[in-house]
């Protein structure tokens, strides 16, 4: 186990994530941490710096809590992370090992602590490895209230789910899993603490996110709930159809990228993707009939967590890696439970096969971040080899942006937290300048207090509606800075100034060229 858990912190490490990524929630995790460090929770990337109402704090909470302790250095989060990654694999292994003993126990923790999305993600700022965390604590603590008559595991359970909850909103399934295992055991009075704890956490962070979002234009859930089910222009069904619709094509996606996140390999052009997914499939589905009798407080997790998932407007591969443990103790099972059907020698070979897996997904963490340790660290967003150029020259559009524009410029962009990240100006999202552009035609970026715009391909609202908008409207823009090949800076033209507008390198980006420096 030793040496197990040394390889996982080695690739881990070597693997880790060079900076913070552009385009994602990172960003925006690492500023509100900066945020909760200065004693509030607030958007501080947005003009107004709203209270923020989208993201439980705990996650922030974790990243100051590091930062403060260890260093403001990222990587000091990022093998915290990798530590939590860790510590997941142990309590895997151990539920494990009650459950069908030392070796499917260590079958179990390698498989976790090599595991290439789980790996991958730990050496990032985002909220899965804490979230995976606390939820395998929770579930490990039911497990042992289950074989134990100690009365503190259940109140660890509670606590941990809760935990999860503030980590990351999706948590709330875990609340429910606890609440009906707890019914199903006949645990009358610790269901009813649970649910009242749970009832106040859960109810006061929606009511202040309500609040927020209604009185201080703070970020919430609520245009992605208003999403769930809606059908098309033109699209036959109301929101039931819509409803039924999204949750196949989830399942479906979420179903078919489970051997990629595992790291296991496939190859379509010799048939061998459907042998895999099959064969992961069985083993899968016999452990989680076996789950059902020795864990079954997992199995209603993973049931809850996955419905969420089949029914949210948006589907992203990473949503589903927290279940991956839950999945690897199936997987583990079933080849078990397989493995006992078969003659010796098959028998034999499938241990094998079982064993090997782990090392399978750690070469498999090797090849695909390969680019993590290959590129330049000091700054990957230089480095061709660690960003491809549309995340390049964002970065690049910030970084001039920080170093030639007043402070007090106001930048609008679609990845406001990213902006300012690299910038360190406040920002309006583009969004909230389309809607009413729309609605009147009129394009006021003054109203909105916007002084530059950063127009890159990072997004597919820059490349759609939003330059499709800027085009509407480039006779009042100029460029303010062209960063070849994909991104530009714009900023309102002065009519009585000589310089040409935006209009004919608008349009070239628009239509897919790359821009240049040669604009007037």
């Amino acid at each position: 186990m030793v040496a197990i858990a040394m390889i996982s912190a080695s690739v881990g490490w070597l693997s880790r994530a060079p900076e913070v990524a552009v385009g994602g929630d990172e960003p925006t995790y690492v500023i509100l941490g900066q945020s909760l460090e200065n004693g509030r929770y607030h958007d501080e990337f947005l003009v107004g710096t709203p209270p923020h109402a989208k993201y439980p704090p705990a996650n922030p909470l974790w990243i100051a809590l590091v930062r403060r302790v260890a260093g403001p250095d990222l990587d000091w989060l990022r093998g915290a992370n990798l530590l939590l990654l860790l510590l997941t694999a142990l309590l895997l292994g151990d539920a494990l090992r009650q459950m069908a003993g030392p070796w499917p126990g260590v079958v179990g923790l390698a498989l976790v602590a090599l595991n290439p999305s789980l790996i991958g993600i730990a050496g990032t700022a985002m909220s899965e490895a804490p979230f995976i965390f606390v939820t395998t604590v929770s579930l490990w603590a039911a497990l042992r209230s289950d074989r134990s008559d100690s009365g503190r595991w259940p109140a660890v359970a509670s606590a941990a789910a809760i935990a999860s909850f503030l980590t990351r909103t999706i948590g709330i399934t875990l609340i429910a899993a606890i609440g009906i295992w707890a019914l199903r055991h006949r645990r009358w009075k610790f269901a009813m603490v649970h649910g009242a704890l749970s009832l106040a956490m859960v109810g006061g962070w929606f009511a202040q996110a309500i609040r927020v979002e209604n009185t201080t234009n703070g970020s919430g859930y609520a245009e992605d709930l208003r999403s769930v089910g809606q059908r098309g222009p033109g699209e036959p069904g109301g929101r039931g159809v819509g409803l039924l619709v999204q949750a196949a094509t989830n399942a479906r996606a979420y179903l078919t990228s489970l051997p990629w996140s595992f790291g296991i390999p496939t190859v379509r052009r010799l048939g061998i993707d459907l042998g895999v997914w099959l064969g992961f499939g069985l083993c899968c589905g016999i452990g989680l009939f076996g789950l059902s009798r020795r864990w079954p407080v997992a199995v209603i997790y993973l049931l809850l967590f996955g419905v969420a998932l089949t029914i949210w407007p948006w589907t992203d591969v990473r949503y589903a890696f927290p279940l991956i443990p839950v999945l690897i103790a199936s997987l583990v099972l079933g080849g078990i439970t397989v493995a006992q059907w078969t003659p010796p020698r098959v028998r034999a070979v499938l241990w094998c096969g079982l064993a090997l897996l782990p090392a399978v997904s750690g070469l498999t963490t090797v090849v695909r971040n390969r680019s993590n340790y290959q590129c330049n660290r000091r700054d990957p967003y230089a480095d061709a080899k660690c960003f491809g150029p549309e995340r390049r020259g964002m970065v690049a559009a910030a970084r001039s942006i920080r170093t030639g524009a007043p402070k007090s410029a106001v930048v609008m962009t679609e990845k406001p937290s990213s902006v300012f990240y690299f910038s360190g100006h406040r920002t309006v999202p583009f969004e909230r300048v389309l809607r009413p552009e729309r609605a009147s035609g009129v394009l006021d970026l003054a109203g909105h207090g916007v002084d530059l715009i950063l127009l890159s391909r990072v997004s597919p609202l820059e490349r759609t509606d939003g330059g499709a908008m800027l085009a509407r409207h480039c006779a009042d823009l100029e460029v303010w800075a062209a960063l070849p090949p994909f991104t530009m800076v714009l900023a309102t033209r002065d009519p009585k100034q000589a310089r040409g507008n935006a209009c004919a390198l608008l349009s070239k980006w628009i239509q897919g060229g790359e821009v240049d420096n040669q604009h007037e």
